[in-house]
């Protein structure tokens, strides 16, 4: 089943940057693809409070029916939205030639953004456990806490959206590299209180969206 899932997102993810870069005014794209980079942090969110909620009244059976569910009307819905295919492209290039390499730069991109779904992923994912285990949170607690962490991800994508046009994006990725790394550790310290370590973890995500955003505006 998660192999199954998997297919999907790849193929989600792999796709939506080049139809939204495809769709959208050439000025709106860094705008468009850094809001596109929001997408998994309020999936995650809602999903780790509503999941702490409703999976031990409903089941997990029934949680993954609504999931399943749900999956299913979005993609009805963005069957009937999505523009059509665009005539009249113009001549395509000349592609007799030997494919060309991706280049350093994308080589590069795709390492930092690899090692960036890394660490954010493993601190949305282990911050449940580590609330339930050193701080006696329930698991309804410790999901709904940590869908609010998730947040702090878009509002550091939203962040970089208003300081990268100011400021450049030198100075923002700088930052928010610092504040995630520095904010990563002391989130898993176990002689912190809770409010500590929700906060180390806030800034760290939070930290993340500003990366997660310069990514895909990159694109």
């Amino acid at each position: 089943m998660r192999a199954v899932e998997g297919i999907g997102y790849l193929a989600i993810v792999v796709a939506a940057p080049t139809l939204i870069a495809e769709n959208a005014a050439e000025r709106n794209q860094p705008a468009a693809l850094a809001l596109w980079g929001t997408f998994f942090t309020p999936g995650l969110s809602l999903a780790a409070i509503a999941g702490g909620t409703l999976a031990p009244a409903w089941g997990w059976q029934a949680w993954f029916a609504a999931n399943g569910g749900l999956v299913a009307a979005t993609a009805v819905v963005g069957f009937l939205l999505l523009p059509p295919e665009k005539e009249a492209r113009g001549p395509l290039p000349d592609s007799s030639g030997p494919p060309a390499g991706l280049g350093t730069a994308a080589w590069l991109l795709g390492g930092a953004f690899l090692g960036l779904t890394l660490l954010s992923l493993s601190i949305l994912s282990m911050m449940p456990t580590f609330l339930i285990e050193a701080h006696g949170f329930t698991s309804a607690q410790a999901g709904s806490t940590t869908g609010l962490i998730a947040l702090a991800s878009i509002a550091g994508s939203l962040a970089y959206g208003l300081l990268g046009r100011r400021t450049g994006p030198i100075t923002p990725i700088v930052a928010a590299a610092i504040l995630l790394v520095a904010s990563a550790l002391p989130a898993f310290e176990p002689g912190f209180d809770s409010s500590a370590a929700v906060t180390a973890a806030t800034v760290a995500v939070f930290g993340s969206g500003i990366l997660m955003a310069f990514t895909f505006s990159a694109v």
